[in-house]
């Protein structure tokens, strides 16, 4: 099910995502999410997330694409990460040692958050491709 509420992207990238990533009430939503979101694996969790991020650091800079309720409350997540070395290149997080790459979002906002967050990365990286290998079965397909 989908709902149309309006979503708002954010962008954070670099210390700023760094920030983040240490934020113990962050990490607590985010993982509160990957719990709601029926179609998370192990690879989009913040354990596996954020280790591999501080262990490809030298590499890839994080880059993490969020929505908020109004509350304040994160209810999307996609998680990426820029090349350092100057080519622009765009992964998901975990890259080729994640086997499966998604995106989390409650239920109801199901492919209308990565419609949205896609199109938000369009604009700001606009040469940016991504490549979603192997979607878990629940995921749905972005609209």
């Amino acid at each position: 099910m989908t709902v149309s509420v309006p979503i708002t992207i954010d962008i954070v990238r670099g210390a700023k995502a760094d920030e983040l990533l240490g934020d113990e009430s962050f990490l607590r939503q985010w993982q509160a999410l990957c719990d709601t979101c029926p179609w998370s694996t192990p690879f989009q969790a913040p354990p596996f997330a954020t280790t591999w991020y501080r262990v490809y650091r030298k590499l890839w800079s994080p880059t993490l694409l969020i929505s908020r309720d109004a509350t304040g409350q994160l209810h999307g997540l996609l998680t990426l990460a820029v090349a350092r070395e100057g080519r622009g290149e765009v992964a998901l997080a975990g890259a080729h040692q994640a086997e499966y790459h998604v995106w989390l979002s409650l239920p109801e906002l199901g492919n209308a958050f990565i419609w949205e967050a896609i199109q938000a990365l369009r604009r700001e990286i606009p040469k940016a491709t991504l490549s979603f290998h192997y979607l878990p079965p629940d995921a749905p397909p972005p609209r």
